[in-house]
């Protein structure tokens, strides 16, 4: 998995590639969207099919999340684990652990 800042450069790249939207990061009293790009040869054909059905929920549980809607958030954590060839598993760790400690 690759991580990028930028909205400009996240539209770019989506028009070849599987970017997904992470969270959004702030430093220096600035804010700045986190995405990710996940490599082609991480995810397997059986898994292709799936690809659109896991990029709603992705989005929905980052929209979700910052939301504070922490039931949706592990519902969809569970279900998101392992998809897109695991190359986002950190991310969705990083998330629970989060959620764990707030909630």
């Amino acid at each position: 998995m690759y991580i990028f800042f930028g909205d400009d450069i996240a539209e770019k790249l989506k028009e070849n590639y599987l970017v997904l939207e992470l969270e959004e990061i702030e430093s220096d009293n600035k804010k700045a969207r986190a995405y990710c790009v996940v490599p082609a040869d991480k995810i397997s054909l059986a898994e292709l099919p799936n690809i659109p059905k896991y990029r709603v929920l992705h989005s929905e549980l980052v929209n979700r999340y910052e939301q504070g809607d922490y039931d949706f958030c592990r519902i969809a954590l569970v279900n998101l684990m392992g998809k897109f060839g695991g190359e986002v598993d950190s991310f969705y760790q990083e998330l629970e652990s989060k959620i764990t400690h707030t909630a």
